[in-house]
């Protein structure tokens, strides 16, 4: 791993020192407002805290751009003894991460979490916090796909 730079299981290669993360895209109808920026502003924020690369738009060293490909609710259902039913919001993602000095570590791949809430509840009224615990999921996931060595 010589050349590397590592810091709590983070590795960036040590001539990599700008990223740049473009405005998510979406393939799907239905979102709340302004998701995909908000996924792509979280990406660049976990990427700026977690490493020591610095943001540029003008010929990154790596760069990340990602599509929504699912957002959406759908029944998950009951838990023992019929009590109370769940739903399920799920968010997919894919990712391409190029890197620009070395094409070998570029990847594509897709990312999908979900989370449970119970049937019974507007998802209108919880529905900021279970994106920004999808969103949070995924950008960790990535971030460790990307730059942990494990």
């Amino acid at each position: 791993m010589a050349g590397c730079y590592s810091f709590k299981g983070v590795v960036v290669p040590a001539e990599v020192d700008t990223f740049y993360v473009e405005n998510f895209t979406l393939r799907i109808g239905t979102s709340p407002a302004a998701l995909e920026v908000v996924i792509a502003e979280e990406l660049r924020k976990k990427i700026r805290e977690g490493s020591r690369l610095r943001a540029n738009d003008s010929e990154p060293d790596v760069e990340f751009s990602g599509v929504i490909t699912r957002y959406g609710v759908e029944f998950a259902g009951a838990t023992a003894g019929d009590e109370a039913a769940l739903n399920k919001l799920t968010m997919s993602v894919n990712i391409e991460y190029i890197d620009n000095l070395d094409d070998e570590r570029s990847f594509k791949k897709d990312y999908s979490q979900f989370t449970t809430f119970d049937a019974s509840v507007d998802l209108q009224d919880v529905e900021d916090s279970l994106i920004t615990t999808l969103i949070d999921e995924i950008t960790e996931q990535i971030f460790n796909d990307t730059y942990t060595d494990w």
